[in-house]
C-alpha cells in the first residue's frame, strides 16, 4: 500500500492526523499517488474530496504535509474555489442553477418548491445528514434552463411537477467496452505515418453495432486561399459515409443528457438489437441544436444526413421498425442537411437555425464518434499536423496563422501567431503550451461543446500550436465540473498516445509533446492567463502584474503560450484551408461561437462570421423571443459583459470595437425580466469571485451593491458611475476591469430600472 512510505516507527499518519477507517485510507492513498512537488496541490485537494466526500481538517493537513506545503497557503487555496467543501454535505446533494438563463425561467421557483419540501434554506443541510441544498452560479447547461442537479447529475427543462421524478435515484447506465486502439505507425515520414493510421482506421468500421464507451452518469465552405505551403496538400475531408451500413449517432453532450439523451442512446441500442437491424449507435457530441435535444442523426447511403429532433423514449420502437422497413421515419420532425427537402423530410431552406449560420468549427460535432479515434482519422483528423510536420517548418506555420487573423476567443482577442512567435524566440527551456478550458463564466459554455463534440480536432489544435511556438510540454486545464468534457478529452489522449501522436519523436518525427490534463475548481478568475498559472503552480490563483508577459516568463518563469480552447480549435482548419480561407470570413476576423440561450425559441451553440448583429443571433437563429415574447434586452459576454438595449440590435458584434462578442454568451431577456435583478446577480457573482489581491476590485465590487440597494438620493445615480469607473480603471487584471461593465450599461440604457426600491427580482414568489 502507497501508506507504507508514511508510517514512521509504530504511529502512522492516520492516527497521527485523527482520521481512521477505511475512508482514511483511501484519502491517503489519494493524497500519496502525487509526487511531493507543489504543482500538484490542486489535484491532491481534488482526490482527498473525492475519497472523503469532503476536505475535513485532517485531509488538509495530511496534503500540506505531504506536498511541504503551509497549511495556512494549503488553506488559502481551498477557500479560494467554490467546489471544495470544508462542511460534510448530506447523503443526497441538490443543487439549483441560479444564474441568469435559468433565474429567469422558473430557477427561483424550483427552488422555492425544494426548500419547501425539504424544510431547507438553500446552503443548509437536514439534522439527519440526508440532503443538502445549494444554489449553483451556473450548471452550464443554460439552452435546457432552468437545470437542477441532483447527486451530480443535471436535469433540464424542469418544472415543479416533475421534482419528485429526478428526486429518484437512476439506474446506472449499463457497462461498455472500449473501441479498439490505433497501433502506433512505422512509417518513413509523418505523412506516410498518418496514412498507416488512417489504413488501420479502416479496418475499424464496425459492421455490426458493437458497444462503444461511454462516461458514467455525469457528476450530475470558403475556398482555400493562396498558394502557400499549407493549403495546398491537405483538402477538407468528407464527413464520413459507411459504405454499407446504417449509422445513427446519438448527440450526447452535456446539455442534451440532461433531457435524457444518454438514455436514449441506451434504449435505441438495446431496441436495434432486438428489432435485428444492422446499424451502428454512435456517440457522438452535440450539433449545437440544444432547442430540439435529443438529437439522432441518421447517416445512410443513399440518403442525405437527417437530424431527428426531440427524439423520445417512446419513439424509438417505430423508429427502429421505419429504418428496418428503409422508409423515413414518421411522426418525428426532421431536418434534412441538403437545401431543400428530401422525401417530405424540410431542407436547409426551411431550417433558420442551421440555414443562418457557417459552420467550421462546428462541422463535425455531432457527427464524429467522440470515443473512436479511428473515425476522427477517416475524418480527416492530423491530416493538417502530418503535413506540418514533413515540411518541418514551424515558421510556416505561425504565418499561416497571423494571415488567417486568428485572435484569441477567450475574450481577450490577442493575436494567437503573435504569441506563438514570441514564445517560439523567447530565451529559456522547457517552453510550456497552457489550453485554457477553465471557462467558469456563467452563461459560456463553447468550450465544453467542442471537447464534448470534437476531442481530437482540438488535440490536432494543440500539437500544431506546440509545434510552432517550440513549446515541448502542456498542460490542458478544465473546468471541475466539466465531467463530460474532461471524460472524452482524457479518452483522447490515451488513444493519441498508444497511435503515436503524443509523446516522444511523434509520427517518427524530431518532434517531441507531452500533454497533462489538469482540472479546475470552480475559480471564475482562472481565466485570467496568469492566475492561471499560479493555480497550476500550486499557489492561490492571483494576477501577476504584467510585463513580463507569459511568452517571456510563464510557468515556473520559463516561456509559455496560453490559448482557449475555441482558439486552437480553428487552428487545424487554417493551416489545412489556407490562412486566407479564413480571413476572408467575418471581415478579416473569421467565424466565432456562441452560446445562445434565455427567452429564445431556439437555444443551442451557433457558429457565425465576425461582424454578427444580435438581431441575426437572437432572431434568425434563435428565433426571436419564445412564444412571441418582446424582448427587453440581451446580456453579451456572461459577468464580463453588457446589457444591451434593442435599438443596438443591428450594430456588429466587433473586438474592439462599440459592442464587444466577449467570449461568446448571448442571453436574451424578454419584458418580464428586471434588469436590476439581472444586473444585481452579475455584479453580486463578480464581487464573490474576486480574488482579493486589489482594493478595488475586492472592495469596490462590494461597495456597488450596496449602493445599489441604499435608498436613492439626488446623486445616486452619479455616485454608483463614479465609483465603477473606478473599479474598470484601477483593477489589476481584465476580470476585474470588466466587474461594473454590466451595470454601467444597465445604468445608461436602463437607467429608471436600476433605481428601484426596493428592487424588483426576477422569477420571485
Amino acid at each position: 500500500m502507497r501508506l507504507s512510505g508514511y508510517r514512521t516507527g509504530s504511529i502512522s499518519l492516520t492516527g497521527l492526523f485523527g482520521l481512521s477507517g477505511s475512508d482514511a485510507i483511501d484519502t491517503m492513498d489519494a493524497i500519496a499517488q502525487f509526487p511531493r512537488e507543489r504543482t500538484w496541490l490542486l489535484p491532491a485537494l481534488q482526490a482527498a474530496q473525492e475519497a472523503e466526500g469532503w476536505l475535513s481538517p485532517e485531509s488538509l493537513v495530511a496534503v500540506a504535509l505531504h506536498l511541504r506545503v503551509p497549511k495556512s497557503e494549503v488553506y488559502g487555496v481551498v477557500t479560494q474555489y467554490q467546489e471544495f467543501r470544508l462542511v460534510k454535505p448530506g447523503s443526497r446533494l441538490v443543487r439549483v442553477c441560479t444564474g441568469v438563463s435559468c433565474r429567469i425561467q422558473g430557477g427561483l421557483t424550483l427552488l422555492h418548491a425544494l426548500q419547501n419540501r425539504f424544510a431547507l434554506r438553500a446552503g443548509e443541510t437536514s439534522p439527519d445528514h440526508s440532503v443538502t441544498l445549494e444554489t449553483a452560479d451556473c450548471l452550464f447547461r443554460c439552452a435546457m434552463a432552468p437545470v437542477v442537479e441532483v447527486d451530480h447529475r443535471c436535469y433540464g427543462r424542469l418544472d415543479t411537477d416533475r421534482l419528485d421524478s429526478i428526486l429518484d435515484s437512476p439506474s446506472p447506465r449499463k457497462s461498455l467496452v472500449s473501441v479498439p486502439s490505433l497501433l502506433k505507425p512505422r512509417g518513413d515520414t509523418p505523412v506516410a505515418a498518418l496514412e498507416q493510421l488512417r489504413t488501420q482506421s479502416l479496418t475499424h468500421q464496425p459492421s455490426e453495432n458493437p458497444p462503444h464507451p461511454s462516461p458514467p452518469p455525469p457528476r450530475g465552405e470558403g475556398e482555400g486561399g493562396g498558394e502557400d505551403a499549407f493549403s495546398w496538400s491537405v483538402g477538407r475531408p468528407s464527413l464520413v459515409r459507411h459504405s454499407s451500413e446504417l449509422r445513427l449517432v446519438v448527440g450526447v453532450g452535456s446539455c442534451s443528457a440532461s433531457v435524457g439523451a444518454d438514455r436514449l442512446m441506451d434504449q435505441l441500442t438495446a431496441e436495434i438489437e432486438r428489432q435485428g437491424l444492422s446499424a451502428t449507435v454512435v456517440e457522438g457530441g452535440c450539433n449545437g441544436m440544444c432547442y430540439a435535444a435529443p438529437v439522432v442523426e441518421l447517416h445512410r447511403p443513399g440518403w442525405p444526413r437527417i437530424s431527428l429532433k426531440r427524439v423520445a423514449l417512446e419513439h424509438v420502437p417505430s423508429l427502429v421498425s421505419s429504418l428496418k422497413a428503409d422508409r423515413r421515419p414518421a411522426g418525428i420532425e426532421a431536418v434534412a442537411w441538403q437545401e431543400s427537402s428530401w422525401n417530405g423530410i424540410s431542407g436547409l431552406d426551411q431550417e433558420p437555425f442551421l440555414r443562418s449560420q457557417h459552420r467550421a468549427i462546428l462541422e463535425r460535432c455531432g457527427v464524429v464518434d467522440v470515443h473512436d479515434l479511428a473515425d476522427a482519422v477517416r475524418q480527416g483528423s492530423y491530416a493538417a499536423f502530418a503535413h506540418a510536420l514533413e515540411q518541418n517548418d514551424p515558421v510556416a506555420v505561425i504565418n499561416e496563422v497571423k494571415a488567417s487573423g486568428l485572435a484569441g476567443r477567450g475574450g481577450a482577442y490577442f493575436g494567437a501567431g503573435r504569441k506563438w512567435e514570441a514564445c517560439r524566440t523567447a530565451t529559456g527551456s522547457p517552453k510550456y503550451l497552457v489550453v485554457n478550458g477553465e471557462e467558469g463564466e456563467p452563461g459560456i459554455v463553447k468550450d465544453r461543446h467542442l471537447m464534448e463534440g470534437d476531442p481530437h480536432r482540438l488535440l490536432e489544435g494543440i500539437l500544431l500550436a506546440a509545434f510552432a511556438s517550440g513549446a515541448g510540454r502542456g498542460i490542458l486545464f478544465i473546468n471541475g465540473e466539466a465531467e463530460l468534457s474532461t471524460h472524452r478529452m482524457e479518452s483522447a489522449l490515451r488513444a493519441a498516445e498508444s497511435a503515436g501522436l503524443l509523446g516522444v519523436r511523434i509520427l517518427g518525427s524530431d518532434f517531441s509533446f507531452h500533454l497533462e490534463l489538469r482540472r479546475g475548481a470552480g475559480g471564475f478568475i482562472l481565466g485570467e492567463e496568469t492566475a492561471l498559472m499560479e493555480a497550476i503552480e500550486g499557489k492561490r490563483a492571483m494576477p501577476r502584474p504584467k510585463p513580463p508577459f507569459p511568452v517571456e516568463a510563464g510557468l515556473w518563469g520559463k516561456p509559455t503560450v496560453i490559448n482557449n480552447v475555441e482558439t486552437l480549435a480553428a487552428v487545424p482548419l487554417i493551416v489545412s484551408r489556407g490562412g486566407a480561407w479564413f480571413a476572408a470570413l467575418g471581415g478579416g476576423r473569421g467565424t466565432k461561437l456562441f452560446g445562445l440561450s434565455g427567452h429564445l425559441a431556439r437555444p443551442g451553440i451557433v457558429e457565425v462570421p465576425m461582424g454578427v448583429t444580435l438581431r441575426h443571433l437572437i432572431e434568425e437563429i434563435g428565433g426571436g423571443g419564445e412564444d412571441g415574447q418582446t424582448l427587453k434586452a440581451a446580456l453579451v459576454g456572461g459577468p464580463s459583459g453588457v446589457i444591451v438595449h434593442p435599438s443596438r440590435f443591428d450594430e456588429p458584434l466587433i473586438p474592439g470595437g462599440n459592442l464587444s462578442p466577449g467570449s461568446g454568451g448571448v442571453v436574451a431577456l424578454d419584458t418580464s425580466v428586471s434588469i436590476g435583478d439581472v444586473t444585481r446577480t452579475l455584479l453580486a457573482f463578480n464581487a464573490r469571485e474576486s480574488c482579493g489581491k486589489c482594493t478595488p476590485c475586492r472592495e469596490g465590487t462590494v461597495r456597488l451593491l450596496t449602493l445599489l440597494d441604499r435608498p436613492q438620493g439626488s446623486n445616486h445615480q452619479r455616485e454608483i458611475e463614479e465609483l465603477a469607473e473606478v473599479v474598470r480603471l484601477a483593477s489589476l487584471c481584465g476580470l476585474g476591469q470588466s466587474a461594473p461593465l454590466s451595470l454601467l450599461s444597465a445604468l445608461q440604457q436602463f437607467p429608471e430600472k436600476m433605481v428601484s426600491t426596493p428592487p424588483e427580482i426576477t422569477g420571485g414568489e
